[in-house]
């Protein structure tokens, strides 16, 4: 596209940061309740500095949790989230509960499994001892990284 072309669809895009804007295009469209799942920055969202229009409801990314950690740092990264740190599954654990209390203390009114984006659906749970493995292995060596 040529930097004209470009330049003309810019002026026609709909600025829905403007709630005006936003609330008319739902109520013209009859919807008075939005089930959202953002794949924005989660702290934002647990340390409440993230407000959402007031029609939204905020739906969990279970993905963030369970399906993108394959790593030590991952892990880290999670805990972080809330200011902790885990070393053990059972940790981890009770870390993925505290955010899931937090997000619905922001509101958030279910979870989300987006895991049929990027995996099969046809897999078994793991038994606990299994799991615990594999998180240890990755917890031991931050150079492991699951598949």
């Amino acid at each position: 596209m040529s930097l004209a072309a470009l330049e003309s669809i810019d002026k026609k895009i709909i600025d829905l940061s403007d709630e005006a804007v936003y609330f008319g295009i739902l109520d013209r469209a009859g919807i008075r309740c939005r089930l959202v799942n953002i794949w924005g920055v989660p702290q934002e969202v647990l340390d409440g500095s993230y407000r959402f229009p007031e029609r939204d409801r905020y739906v969990i990314p279970l993905p963030l949790y369970h399906g993108t950690i394959k790593s030590f740092g991952d892990a880290t990264r999670v805990a972080a989230e809330i200011g902790r740190t885990a070393v053990t599954l059972d940790e981890y654990v009770d870390i993925c509960r505290q955010i899931f209390a937090l997000y619905k203390e922001r509101g958030a009114v279910g979870m989300k499994d987006q895991s049929a984006y990027t995996r099969t659906l046809r897999f078994e749970n793991a038994t606990r001892g299994d799991a615990e493995k594999l998180f240890n292995s990755m917890m031991d060596d931050p150079r492991v990284t699951l598949g």
